[in-house]
């Protein structure tokens, strides 16, 4: 199975950002694909329009509090607020997994 990952292009060659499990001169099949792709100009556009209409733009620690009152993730809050591209995300929420405990009182 494959492993995603990124490269830097520079000087000709592609250049992982991280270590990659590969025996040396070890010939892998690469798909390019610019990260630019993947950014979604339609929202920064909006939200750039909406940064320009503001009296003002908040500060960091403004911005944070307003996001404190964000019910459960901002992960959630974006999604619900682009529901025309929640199709494309597993939206479901996962229920707790007890952490199993590890008992060292009876160790041989």
């Amino acid at each position: 199975m494959g492993t995603p990952t990124e490269a830097i292009y520079e000087g000709g060659v592609l250049r992982p950002v991280q270590p990659l499990a590969l025996a040396e001169h070890e010939r892998v099949p690469i798909t390019v694909e610019p990260l630019d792709d993947l950014i979604d100009h339609e929202y920064i556009a909006q939200c750039r329009a909406e940064v320009a209409k503001m009296d003002c733009i908040p500060t960091i620690e403004e911005t944070r509090e307003k996001l404190r009152a964000v019910p459960d993730s901002f992960a959630d809050e974006i999604l619900r607020s682009r529901s025309d591209r929640s199709q494309f995300f597993n939206t479901k929420k996962l229920k707790p997994v007890e952490p199993k405990r590890l008992c060292l009182d009876n160790r041989s």
